[in-house]
């Protein structure tokens, strides 16, 4: 919407970007706990369901580590309004 008025009164904005990585390393048990608490959030995980992600996270993790990585893209715009 205030792209649409600032586009509209003849203001150009100032787009920039810059591509990102975040790279975040936990134990197991810590992003076990993070996943079950995300998963609550839907509905209660049953002890069957918190054993199938222990067992994927087990099986995914390197000396008992998970690495998450993110690629993203960072992007501003801006304008410069004078009255």
């Amino acid at each position: 919407m205030i792209f649409s008025y600032l586009w509209l009164k003849g203001y150009s904005p100032y787009i920039s970007y810059r591509d990102e990585v975040w790279e975040i390393g936990q134990s197991v048990e810590d992003m076990l706990a993070w996943c079950i608490d995300r998963a609550n959030l839907q509905g209660e995980v049953t002890w069957e369901q918190r054993g199938k992600m222990q067992a994927y996270l087990s099986d995914i993790s390197e000396n008992g580590r998970i690495t998450e990585r993110t690629n993203t893209t960072i992007v501003t715009m801006s304008w410069c309004v004078e009255r």
